[in-house]
């Protein structure tokens, strides 16, 4: 784990394997703690396959056992994932989606205080779970009937009735299992 490092910036959005292969970034898998303020974050380099590439997206860590290759989490979570180290993707912008045509790296928060992509959800501190669209975080429902939910993310303020960018409080989130499906 590295602490304090100079000219970190998580925040710069998702880069291409040749700018990886010269030196920007981080290995894969590799963990990275910055306090700034008084607060402590950290994030985990990532690698992502091409494709577009949304802002504060739910992440899975360690797609197909591959530690540091991250893809988009959707409802379809199953008890296979049980355990998975999740976080939300990382770059500068509020809303930005990155087009990638290859291979991308980037950062995502395991911990601290951050910004995700959220539907639905408006009372402070309220826990989060897989939402209905890919990445993004909805309200967690005692009730619901996926087979793997998610721990660890609580929405850090009123957020809209829609889908919405808003703080979160990120606790090295995981998939947990579910309620039984009825």
């Amino acid at each position: 784990m590295s602490h304090g490092i100079i000219g970190f910036d998580a925040y710069e959005g998702l880069f291409t394997k040749a700018q990886f292969q010269t030196g920007k970034g981080r290995t894969p898998g590799s963990r990275v703690t910055v306090k700034k303020g008084g607060t402590s974050k950290e994030f985990v380099a990532v690698k992502l396959a091409s494709g577009n590439w949304s802002n504060g997206c739910l992440v899975q860590l360690h797609s197909a056992g591959v530690t540091g290759t991250a893809t988009t989490v959707s409802a379809g979570a199953g008890v296979a994932d049980v355990g998975q180290s999740l976080g939300i993707l990382t770059f500068s912008s509020v809303s930005a989606i990155q087009t990638m045509a290859g291979t991308a790296y980037g950062y995502a928060l395991v911990f601290g205080e951050g910004k995700a992509q959220v539907a639905s959800s408006t009372v402070p501190g309220m826990a989060l779970a897989l939402g209905a669209s890919a990445g993004v975080l909805g309200p967690y429902v005692v009730d619901a009937t996926a087979s793997a939910q998610v721990f660890g993310i609580n929405l850090g303020t009123t957020s809209a009735s829609t889908q919405a960018f808003v703080p979160v409080f990120v606790n090295y989130p995981k998939f947990i299992i579910g309620p039984k499906d009825d």
